[in-house]
This record gives C-alpha cells, sequence and structure tokens, in this order.
C-alpha cells in the first residue's frame, strides 16, 4: 500500500460524507437534533442503513441552528426524555453497561453555530460561516479530524455499523496496492515490457505523494502544498473512477482514457459480468445442428470426432476397473479411448504421447478422463437462452458426420432451425452436476412450460402433417404395410387388431395403427377450426380416445401438438413424462415411415386457384374499391363520421386501412372454401404444420395492403408515394395494395411497397431484440432471488415476503389444467338431476344401486336425509359463490391440478364399469364423509390459527368445489356407477395428483416469472 502524505477524499464516498457533514456539528462531532425529537425517533425505529441515513439528512439539510447543547443524555441531573425502549436497543445502549456514561457523554453538545456546507465538484467540499461573507475549501484532514470526533451512539443513529463501517474510514488516509495479477504487464516482441494502465497511475500518484511529502517537509509555501493536494486528490479520483461526466478525463500520453478500476469491474465487459458471472468454459463444443427424427426426443447426436476430444472423468473401482484399463489401452485415438490418466497422487499422464500403455496398471481413486460415450449425459445450448429450457439434458448418441442432430420436436423450445443454426454442448465433469442435469434439466421435464401450463414439445411438420393424413377416414392399409409399421413399434405387448375391412381385402384404418402405439389414456376433444359440437361430427372433428384406442377424430395441431390439453399434455398428466417422452419418439417414427410410404408432395398446381375462385376474388376486390370510393367521396365532402381523438385526415386513413387489412382474411375464406380438399397446401394448413390462411391467401388470391409502421405506405416524394402516381392520389393502388398474388406475379410499383413493408418488419425485428432483452435482464436481475421457502411463502435475498402463497394456491403451474365447474351454469332442474337424491320415489334406486343400500336408506331415512341436504346445501351455497363473487361474469376457466372428468373416466374403463348397465355398490353416506375426508386433506397452508385457515381456505376453494360438484354422491352412483375399488381408486388419484402439484420448496419463481414475460416478448 502507499501511505498518503495528507488524507484525501475516496470519490466513491464524497456523496456520503457530505451528507454526514450537514447532519453534525463541527466542532464536537455531535449530532444536530435531540434524540427526544419525535421525528428522528419515528426514523431510527423505521429505517435501516442508507435509508435511516438519507430520511435523518432530509431532516437536517435545511436547518440553518446551533449545535445543541442539552437533552442527548440520560442520567440523574437530565430525566430521560426518550421513553421507548426499542429506540436505545437500535442504537446499543443498555442501562445497566458499565462504560455507558463515559462513552455516551465523552463529548457533550457545545452549542456553537453550525457552518453551511456546499459540494464544488465531486472531491471539493466548502464551508462558509455566518461571520465571513466567502467560503473556505474544507480539507479532507478537517473532516477526518470531524467524522473521528464523532459519538459512536450518533454513528448509529445516522445507519452505520460502528464494526464494519466507520465514517472516518470513507477518507483515504492510504491507497490499496494490487498485485501484479491485477495489472500485468504485456511483453511486445522484444523491446521491454509495456505496463498496464493501473500500473502507469500508481506510479503517477507515488510521485504525487512523495513531492507533497518533500513540500510538507521543506515547509512551503500553503498555496504550494494545496495544489500538490488537490493533484493527489485528482489522481486518486481517475485511478479509481474515470468516467464521471464532472471530472475531467486522466489519458495515457497518447490521449487514450485510462480504464479505472471501476470501469474494470463494472459492466457487461467487466470482471463481474465478463469474467465470474459468465466466462467461456472448457468441456464444450459447438457446430452446426441437424435434423433427426429417429433419435430421442431427450437425445443429441454428437459426431465421432467431438466425442474423442470431450471427456468425463471417471474414477477407477473394483467394479469399472476392467473397463476403464480398456479404454486406457485403447487410447486416445480409438472412438472408445481416453486421453488422460490421474493418479491418486495427482500425476496427470496423458496417453497420447505415452507409448507402452499397456504397462500402466489402474489403481483405485486413479481416474480416467474417457471419451465420450453414448447415454452420457449432457447439457445442449441454443442462445440466445430467453428461457431455461434454452438449456435442457440431453443423452449423447455418437454418430459419423460433423453436425449436432436434433430431434424436431425439440426446435421449440430452443427455437431453432436447420439453416444454419449453431448450438453449444457442455458435458458436467461430476456425478453430482448429472444427477442434476437427469433431474431437473433432463428434456421429459421441460415438456410443459411453466409459461402457459402446456407443452412446449410437441409434434411439428412432416409429422404433425403425417398424423392428420393418418386418421382421416379413408386411409387403410393393408397387412403388409401394417407389418412394416408395426417393425417400429417398441411396445411389448402390441397386437395386430382385426381388420375393419375385410372384402374384398383385409384392411386397417390409420386410427387403429395409430391406436397401436397410444398409451391408455381417455380424451376428449376437438380438432382445430371445428364448428359442430355434436356427439360425432360429420367432418370427424371431434376426438374420442377410450383406453388408448382412437375411436373417432383427427389428430392435428391441438390434438397432438403443443396445445393445452393434447394428447402430449393427457398423458403426461395421466401417466409421467417418460410416458410422454415415449409416445412423442414413437409417434414419429411410425408416423413418418408410414408418410414416407404414402408420399406428399407440394406442386405448381397447388398454388393455382380456379376460374371460379378468382371471379369471386374478383367480385369482392370490385366491392373493395367501391367501398374506398365512397368513404374518399364522403371524406371530400365533410360527410365523414370523424373518430375520437383523430383528424378528418387519419380517419379517413383508419377506416381505409381497416378494409384493405380485412380484404385478406375475406379473399383468404374463399380461397379456402373453394380449394379441392387433397390440395397440399390446404392439408398443411389444416394440419397446423406450416403455413396459414393469409399465406394461402397471397400465393393464391392477393397479396393485400402493405403496411409501414401500422400504416398504409406514406408519401415519399411529394404528396405520391412513387412518382409515377397522380399528386395527392390516396386510392388503394397508390398507398400501397397489391391486388395481385405471388403466382399471378406483382407489378413493378407493387414489388417497391412489398419491399417497402418487408424492410420495415426487419427494422422492427432488429429494434425490438436489444429492447426486449434489456426488459428481460432488468425483471430477472429484479427478481432473481425470489424463491420458494419451506413454509410456502415467496422471499427474497434479505428474507423479505414477497408473497405468503405462489400463486395465492401454492400450486406448481406446469401441473395445473384450464378445467371449467359445470356448477356455475346448472339451472335449478339441472341441479336437482344432477344432485339431489329423492327418496320418496317407489323405483328409487333401483337397478341402480344394491338393495340392501337402499333398504339401508330407507330405514334410517331421517339421518341419511339430513347427510345428504348437508351436500346439497353446500353445492348450492358454492354455486351461490360462483355466480354472484368468483365470476359474476358468468364463463369459469379454472386452473387446477386434478382434471377430475377424465379421472372418472379412467376409473370406469380401467375398473371394467358400464354406466348403463352395471350396478354400484357404494352407499351415498360412506361417499360424502369419504370425499369430505380426501379433500380436508388437501393442505397448502398447515396451521390452526385462524390466517392460516384463511389462506388454507383462499388457497383451495375452487378445488374443493370442483371436488364436491364433481364427487357428489348421486353423480358417483347414478352418472358414473362406480364401485367401492373405483372410488377408492380415484379418491387415492385425486390425493397423488394434488400433493404432487405443491410447488416445491427452492423454486426460484422469480427468474421463472422474468422469462415467462420476456421470452414471448422477443418473439
Amino acid at each position: 500500500h502507499i501511505e498518503l502524505a495528507e488524507p484525501v477524499f475516496h470519490i466513491g464516498y464524497i456523496d456520503i460524507v457530505y451528507k454526514i457533514l450537514q447532519c453534525v456539528c463541527h466542532n464536537c462531532g455531535r449530532l444536530l437534533v435531540s434524540y427526544a425529537e419525535p421525528e428522528l425517533q419515528h426514523i431510527v425505529l423505521n429505517y435501516h442503513g442508507k435509508q435511516r441515513l438519507i430520511k435523518i439528512h432530509e431532516l437536517l439539510k435545511s436547518r440553518k441552528s446551533c449545535c445543541p447543547s442539552k437533552g442527548q443524555n440520560i442520567d440523574e441531573s437530565c430525566p430521560d426524555k426518550v421513553k421507548d425502549p426499542a429506540f436505545w436497543n437500535e442504537l446499543g445502549v443498555f442501562k445497566d453497561d458499565d462504560d455507558y456514561d463515559e462513552d455516551f457523554r465523552n463529548v457533550q453538545p457545545c452549542g456553537q453555530t453550525v457552518p453551511e456546507i456546499s459540494k464544488e465538484s465531486d472531491f471539493t467540499l466548502k464551508m462558509k460561516t455566518p461571520s465571513k461573507s466567502s467560503s473556505d475549501i474544507l480539507s479532507a484532514k478537517s473532516v477526518l479530524e470531524i467524522l473521528k470526533h464523532m459519538n459512536i451512539y450518533d454513528i448509529r443513529v445516522l445507519g452505520f455499523n460502528t464494526e464494519r463501517a466507520r465514517p472516518e474510514w470513507m477518507i483515504s488516509t492510504i491507497l490499496p496496492v494490487p498485485p501484479p495479477h491485477v495489472r500485468p504487464a504485456i511483453v511486445m516482441d522484444s523491446s521491454r515490457p509495456s505496463q498496464d494502465d493501473v500500473t502507469h497511475k500508481l506510479a503517477t500518484i507515488l510521485q504525487t505523494n512523495n513531492h507533497l511529502k518533500k513540500l510538507i517537509q521543506d515547509n512551503a509555501q500553503q498555496v504550494a502544498q494545496q495544489d500538490a493536494i488537490e493533484m493527489l486528490q485528482y489522481h486518486i479520483s481517475t485511478y479509481l473512477i474515470n468516467d464521471k461526466p464532472a471530472l475531467q478525463r486522466a489519458t495515457t500520453k497518447n490521449g487514450r482514457p485510462i480504464k479505472a478500476i471501476s470501469q474494470r469491474l463494472k459492466g457487461k465487459e467487466g470482471h463481474i459480468r465478463g469474467h465470474l458471472s459468465g466466462k467461456r468454459v472448457n468441456f464444450s463444443a459447438r457446430s452446426v445442428i441437424s435434423p433427426d427424427p429417429s433419435i430421442s426426443i431427450d437425445q443429441v447426436g454428437v459426431p465421432l470426432e467431438i466425442a474423442k476430444v470431450l471427456t468425463f472423468p471417471e474414477v477407477v473401482t473394483p467394479r469399472n476397473r476392467e473397463y476403464l484399463q480398456q479404454l486406457v489401452y485403447n487410447g486416445p485415438d480409438a472412438q472408445q479411448g481416453a486421453n488422460y490418466i490421474i493418479t491418486p497422487q495427482g500425476i496427470r499422464i496423458n496417453l497420447a504421447v505415452t507409448e507402452e500403455r499397456s504397462a500402466l496398471h489402474l489403481n483405485d481413486n486413479a481416474i480416467v478422463e474417457r471419451h465420450l460415450r453414448d447415454d452420457d449425459i449432457v447439457i445442449f445450448n441454443r442462445q440466445p437462452s430467453l428461457h431455461k429450457m434454452s438449456m435442457m439434458g440431453h443423452r449423447a448418441y455418437l454418430m459419423p458426420g460433423s453436425t449436432f442432430r436434433l430431434n424436431l420436436c425439440d426446435t421449440t423450445p430452443y427455437n431453432a432451425d436447420f439453416d444454419g443454426d449453431e448450438m453449444n454442448l457442455h458435458v458436467p465433469q461430476s456425478q453430482t452436476a448429472r444427477a442434476e442435469v437427469k433431474h431437473i434439466m433432463f428434456v421429459p421435464n421441460q415438456i410443459i412450460s411453466p409459461q402457459a401450463n402446456k407443452p412446449i414439445i410437441g409434434l411439428v411438420q412432416d409429422a404433425l402433417l403425417a398424423c392428420r393424413l393418418m386418421t382421416l377416414r379413408d386411409t387403410f392399409l393393408n397387412r403388409n404395410q401394417v407389418m412394416n409399421l408395426m417393425m417400429w413399434i417398441k411396445k411389448r405387448d402390441v397386437v395386430l387388431p382385426p381388420p375393419c375391412i375385410l372384402k374384398p381385402q383385409q384392411l386397417w384404418s390409420g386410427k387403429q395403427v395409430f391406436s397401436l402405439f397410444l398409451p391408455e389414456i381417455n380424451h376428449d376433444a376437438f380438432s382445430a377450426d371445428n364448428k359442430d359440437d355434436s356427439w360425432l361430427p360429420v367432418d370427424d372433428k371431434r376426438v374420442i380416445i377410450r383406453d388408448g384406442k382412437l375411436l373417432a377424430g383427427i389428430l392435428d395441431l391441438k390434438t397432438v401438438a403443443k396445445s393445452e390439453k393434447s394428447l402430449v399434455h393427457v398423458v403426461i398428466n395421466s401417466w409421467d413424462k417418460d410416458i410422454a417422452r415415449d409416445f412423442l419418439n414413437q409417434t414419429q417414427l411410425v408416423v413418418n415411415n408410414w408418410l414416407e410410404l404414402r408420399g406428399f408432395s407440394i406442386g405448381i398446381i397447388d398454388c393455382i386457384a380456379s376460374p371460379r375462385t378468382l371471379e369471386k376474388v374478383s367480385e369482392q376486390l370490385g366491392d373493395l374499391k367501391k367501398s374506398v370510393d365512397e368513404i374518399t367521396h364522403s371524406a371530400l365532402n365533410g360527410t365523414l363520421k370523424i373518430q375520437p381523438g383523430m383528424t378528418l385526415k387519419e380517419t379517413f386513413e383508419s377506416e381505409v386501412n381497416t378494409r384493405s387489412n380485412d380484404f385478406i382474411n375475406k379473399s383468404g375464406d374463399v380461397v379456402k372454401n373453394d380449394s379441392r380438399f387433397w390440395n397440399s397446401l390446404m392439408q398443411m394448413v389444416a394440419a397446423g404444420s406450416k403455413g396459414s390462411k393469409i399465406n394461402i391467401s397471397q400465393i393464391l388470391a392477393c397479396v393485400g395492403q402493405q403496411n409501414v409502421e401500422g400504416k398504409r405506405v406514406p408519401n415519399g416524394f411529394k404528396n405520391r408515394t412513387l412518382p409515377h402516381y397522380f399528386k395527392d392520389d390516396v386510392g388503394l393502388e397508390a398507398k400501397g395494395f397489391c391486388e395481385h398474388s405471388y403466382i399471378q406475379g406483382l407489378t413493378p410499383p407493387e414489388f417497391f411497397f412489398h419491399s417497402m413493408g418487408g424492410r420495415t418488419g426487419i427494422i422492427d425485428t432488429a429494434c425490438k431484440t436489444s429492447d426486449t432483452g434489456y426488459i428481460q435482464r432488468r425483471l430477472c436481475k429484479f427478481m432473481e432471488s425470489h424463491c420458494v421457502q419451506y413454509d410456502g411463502t415467496i422471499r427474497n435475498s434479505l428474507n423479505e415476503v414477497i408473497q405468503f402463497l405462489y400463486g395465492t394456491d401454492g400450486m406448481d403451474p406446469i401441473c395445473l389444467e384450464t378445467q371449467k365447474i359445470r356448477l356455475l351454469s346448472m339451472d335449478d332442474n339441472q341441479f336437482r338431476n344432477e344432485y339431489e337424491f329423492d327418496l320418496s320415489l317407489p323405483t328409487f334406486g333401483q337397478g341402480i344401486m344394491n338393495a340392501d343400500t337402499i333398504d339401508e336408506m330407507n330405514e334410517n331415512i331421517s339421518a341419511t336425509r339430513t347427510i345428504l341436504n348437508r351436500e346439497t346445501e353446500r353445492l348450492l351455497h358454492f354455486r351461490k359463490l360462483l355466480r354472484e363473487e368468483i365470476f359474476p361474469s358468468g364463463e369459469g376457466s379454472v386452473y387446477l391440478p386434478v382434471n377430475i372428468t377424465r379421472l372418472l373416466e379412467t376409473a370406469q374403463q380401467t375398473h371394467g364399469i358400464n354406466p348403463h348397465s352395471d350396478k354400484s355398490d357404494l352407499h351415498p353416506i360412506n361417499v360424502i364423509e369419504s370425499v369430505e375426508n380426501v379433500i380436508n386433506k388437501l393442505v397448502v397452508v398447515p396451521g390452526d390459527d385462524y390466517i392460516s385457515k384463511e389462506a388454507q381456505d383462499n388457497a383451495t376453494l375452487l378445488l374443493r368445489i370442483l371436488l364436491y360438484s364433481n364427487l357428489a354422491a348421486k353423480t358417483l352412483i347414478f352418472k358414473y356407477r362406480l364401485n367401492e375399488i373405483a372410488f377408492k381408486y380415484v379418491l387415492g388419484e385425486v390425493e397423488v395428483a394434488f400433493v404432487k402439484s405443491i410447488v416445491s420448496p427452492g423454486e426460484m419463481v422469480g427468474a421463472i416469472a422474468g422469462q415467462s414475460i420476456g421470452e414471448p416478448a422477443t418473439q
């Protein structure tokens, strides 16, 4: 370190020192306010640390008074004016403290006038006393003396910790010198080493300090000493911070600004963010990615050459010694080999330069750095890493070639395509790291995204298209084709079902083939763009799956892709993530091989509209031109109704733009309705694999209105868009409407307008990237420490409670499904039919319930009615609550963990119950009591105190309503005909599903929230 000849201000603490000087007496060092003042007591008790200093400074900065002379000590001569013991506890004052009187009354308030302090620059303070007309410079030495005089309790009042941060420590008396590693010299060729900026600056500080020492020793003039002190102050300040606007930049001899200590630490390229939080790493690889639908979604194809370079340190044990010994013999050049051995003594042996590898014997606890092999756990990443699904765990699968292979289903979470994208692969270097990757980051664990409670991994492109084509009603396969496809099915118990057509030849439907590998689930859903809600629509848009058999429906984007309640979502919630992974893998293998057999191509014929279609589009275009002419005339005549907040011109542009933009949708509907069913473009759009209605419309019918920044093309020349239009032409063609389609070709003006629209899109994308990236960074930094604790609360790093229960229900979003509560929309008749027992009917329960149960209910009719009425009243209360308080609008979709309808249907299928003919052996009273017992076990917030009970009721209210309304005694017995075993199965599954859905302690919910907002904003 360098011992300074004179104390100097630390540029980083000058503002805090300035605040302190405005709060204390410069003569005696005491605080300028009595402890007895209520305002001070309020600040001390309610604020801590820096906030307390700011509040006390606001209280005292405008006071131009004298130092108080009494009221701050507590002894017999002056009664204690501060009665609150909490105040003294904050200051660490205890009346039985032996040193109390001596410490506290060491310096009594002096009563002198307080000078006025002003800050002239980043390291100059001035002081003006009432007796003088001009201000004097307040030296760092004087300030140091004032701060040293401060009382220990006054320091604590100002918010300082007297053991870790005393005010006098904010004045520099010595300067630490960093070691050479911080400021390395650069050796240029054979010339002498070039020193670092910090070294040059330290040399300058040392010279200035020695010069000042000499001036003081020689008793030089005060002006010369002051100049030297200011120079020392300047050099130390610019050594620490060299980018303050008010401070002249310190430069090297060639005029380049010096990179100060703070600039080396802060910012994206600084030491913290550039070299500590984020850094370049070893054990990683980067290459171009290629598609491979034949590998599993949790695998990544790794080139063989990369596998020879990337290694994993395997510890030698008796169990694996023989295997590792063989790898050592193979050496670094073989495909399954090793590169290094690290002996138990720490000696590293390079096998590439070791000739006698066969003589190397492995001892226990030696480490062999072996090549990457199949099924090693790796992390795969694509930048920008916008959410946690941008880094996922995969199993390595060694393959020939030079690119990484990725299953197509994984492209969505990575936002990857195969037009030259590169991705990174990282190999964890310990068993604990591998375990964490496998159980936390693995692809099956990321199938459901917490962002929207739905799958982010699902079938895409050709597999999705093949699913639709395979499940159409007229898709049939002969015996040979089915047998070939069955070879790709990896289920052990697969059995060829009876053919659905026997004559003239045996044929199996595509639905039957799909059912061969479908997990045993029950599901009802509608395909995309379905308009018929009947049980079996004519267009086969209702998907019905019973016990893993696809009975009806066409599978498309909504049912097998990334939609909520798609098959992937249902399989995960009904079974588990591994079954869902296997389903995706199996589906791709079978349907892709079938599509290869069937064939699918797109040709120019698919892009040509029929004359009838073109005629309809032409009629619509004529109507559009006519309506625009009418709007133009009404605007010129002044009869156009002006919209609120707009001028006449803005209203005109808005009306015309709305109509011209709507035209593309109308023409798209015409093209879609008139196209042949087997049009390949239409098939892709219908499946959801590629394209949209607008794409088809632009290819076949009309490109439509081109927009620049959300408006029609603006005038670029004088009152016109292009030179070959009339001035002040506001017609469709002159303002960017392209009435030709891509297949017809665009005219030169249309092509120019189309290019304008495309360029604004590219510019918007480029600008949006940086803006949304910074938004996401701020969100994530603000919430990065928000974490679920073991008591269920969400707290930050300061242990402050952010939320008492995550999402107010304590549920993990990946376990929730959107469900409708039927009770909300039931009228009184429906309610009675669904829930109320009529014991007075002579035929009550006949053919539905056991005779013994009916007799028992009639024998104890009074007690039975009491319990049944209790259930009915509870459901009526819930219906009233839903209608009046929770969903007054009448639409009630809720996110809840148990899909009770699907669970009941599964129970029926699993236990072979026929809901039309079987009798139920359940007793209504037992059902009500059992359901109550299970629902009482669904606890998110444990505790018997009032607040815990209130939080528990609020957290589980909607779930309780759903369960009570679907597990009502009459519903289970009369509608579902459940028996005792099936009923117990349902209750057990409800309890398990609830426990699984409680959010795990340690979940970093702040980071998840930040990325869930930031990632979609970037798209």
